[in-house]
């Protein structure tokens, strides 16, 4: 078993994570899960961070 882990550093626009959320959950999530050998795929959005930290609004993991 090998899990990846993709780390997305950016910005999302103001008033857009509600849409940002849904296109990741509802286009791109199935879209993953289609990928040869996988056994899971796990999504996290960024909540909060620290003072001068990276902004991370999506990390994703995916198990083959």
């Amino acid at each position: 078993m090998i899990t990846r882990f993709a780390l997305f550093e950016g910005r999302i626009k103001s008033g857009q994570m509600a849409a940002f959320r849904s296109a990741v959950t509802t286009r791109l999530v199935p879209l993953w899960r289609q990928f040869p050998g996988i056994s899971d795929v796990r999504v996290m959005f960024g909540q909060e961070r620290d003072e001068g930290a990276p902004e991370f609004p999506l990390i994703l993991a995916i198990t083959y």
